[in-house]
């Protein structure tokens, strides 16, 4: 099943209701990201003139979004060298390899907690337990990175980016990533985010001109898909947490797509041809 909307929507008591996520302006765009006022100016010029695109993903894991969005660029003829993958997760794992690499190099547990504390500004809880997910794995693997899906570096991934950066500052993710964004878009880039998580975040990338693309997928297929991706199983911990839950109620999107029955190619049709639509409303 799958629909595409003629506004953004929020589903409110089984009822579809109207509700605009109020643009931003250059000047706003510059103040809320910290770029230059000529870097928001360009961007949002290039968003309205449709020379540039800004799309975000938003599903569960194994909904399929990094599946499927790069075939929506082929559906709506991006040529490649103006494609720009974002991910509110790139400076989340940049973050993460710091961790790897302290406890690569501490002496003992202890130390490493220590050292992480230290470097990474937050509080020994935080450390202990972000160090305790990871500690005995990375010491076994030396060539464990944070783009190797174990349930240790899932578990570590959530607890960081939630429990502990998004704990500090709500939008934390959210200014680092729109920041790389605008200037990719400055530059008559196309850029998608594939991995919105949060409501604030989605927010603020509907805000900069974004249109947003929801993958819903029923919990047996995602444990089919993740097992057969990366050969662990979804535990319930994984599942429950914000990271993953948080979007459940919120429906806020220009297309909704199961994705259940459908083929990557088949999505893709679909959401291209919802987003042509949606670009031809924009038009002044």
């Amino acid at each position: 099943m799958g629909q595409c909307f003629q506004n953004a929507i929020v589903k409110m008591n089984g009822m579809r209701v109207i509700v605009k996520v109020p643009p931003r302006t250059p000047a706003e765009l510059a103040a809320d990201y910290d770029v230059p006022l000529d870097v928001a100016q360009a961007a949002w010029d290039n968003l309205h003139r449709r020379s540039a695109v800004l799309l975000v993903f938003s599903g569960k894991i194994g909904a399929g979004k990094d599946t499927v969005a790069p075939l929506v660029w082929d559906k709506l003829h991006v040529p490649k060298e103006n494609r720009v993958h974002e991910f509110y997760a790139k400076a989340l794992k940049d973050e993460i390899s710091e961790v790897f690499s302290i406890i690569r190099a501490a002496e003992s547990q202890k130390d490493a907690v220590v050292t992480v504390m230290a470097q990474m500004g937050v509080t020994e809880e935080m450390a202990t337990v972000s160090v305790g997910y990871l500690y005995d794995e990375v010491r076994k693997n030396l060539d464990l990175t944070p783009y190797i899906k174990t349930q240790a570096v899932r578990l570590v991934l959530q607890y960081w980016g939630t429990d502990v950066r998004r704990a500090q500052d709500n939008n934390y993710w959210v200014k680092k990533t729109l920041a790389s964004t605008l200037h990719q878009l400055a530059k008559n880039k196309s850029v998608q985010i594939t991995d919105n998580r949060f409501p604030n975040e989605l927010d603020a990338a509907l805000g900069a001109g974004a249109y947003a693309v929801r993958l819903e997928v029923s919990p047996e297929v995602q444990a089919k898909r993740i097992m057969a991706r990366d050969g662990v199983e979804v535990n319930q911990e994984a599942r429950n947490h914000d990271s993953e839950t948080a979007m459940d109620n919120y429906e806020f999107f220009d297309v909704y797509l199961n994705t259940d029955n459908k083929t990557p190619e088949e999505l893709a049709e679909i959401i291209a041809n919802c987003l042509e639509t949606k670009a031809r409303e924009r038009l002044p």
